[in-house]
């Protein structure tokens, strides 16, 4: 009888390469005596959260939280302030829309400032970190001035979290 397979997967998601083999082989071993599925999910459940919280101390979190709100929000904020510097310096020429070259401009730097931050805390269980660039990208987008459109926004927040996923997913250059 094997462990169940979801369980399995779940307990790898949850910790680095030397751990994952450490906590993976002693789990299997009372598998093998105790031969109970309901067992196996437990010890996965109960570990979940002190496992989580171990890899975060590992994972230096703070350097990686720190990267993906600068990432969030400065692009949004970058973009505001230009264009009020633009709209305080020619207050008859320019609306208050925003046009086609702010979005292509906004998604351009959402999406570079986020594989950026997101290729920086590769390794470090990033992907977690791809709903916290979301959630500062919306608090960002809350604090600018400007009338931005709903879908504006969604484009924003999606183009960042996808660019923090994506550039948490390359793969780590050779180690010498």
């Amino acid at each position: 009888m094997n462990p169940p397979r979801i369980a399995v997967w779940l307990l790898r998601g949850l910790l680095a390469a030397p751990q994952r083999d450490w906590v993976e082989g002693d789990l299997a071993e009372e598998f093998a005596i105790r031969q109970s599925r309901a067992w196996y999910w437990r010890q996965v459940v109960w570990s979940a959260v002190p496992l989580v919280r171990m890899q975060a101390r590992a994972a230096n979190w703070e350097a990686s939280l720190l990267a993906v709100f600068v990432a969030a929000a400065g692009p949004v904020l970058l973009l505001d302030g230009f264009w009020s510097l633009i709209l305080s310096q020619v207050p008859l020429k320019a609306g208050v829309a925003r046009g086609m070259d702010y979005l292509a401009a906004g998604l351009w730097l959402a999406g570079v400032a986020g594989a950026l931050a997101g290729f920086a805390c590769r390794g470090r269980r990033a992907i977690f970190l791809a709903p916290l660039a979301v959630l500062f990208a919306l608090l960002a987008l809350g604090a600018i001035t400007g009338v931005t459109p709903f879908w504006y926004r969604a484009l924003i927040t999606a183009t960042l979290g996808a660019g923090v996923a994506a550039g948490a997913a390359m793969p780590e250059g050779e180690k010498r």
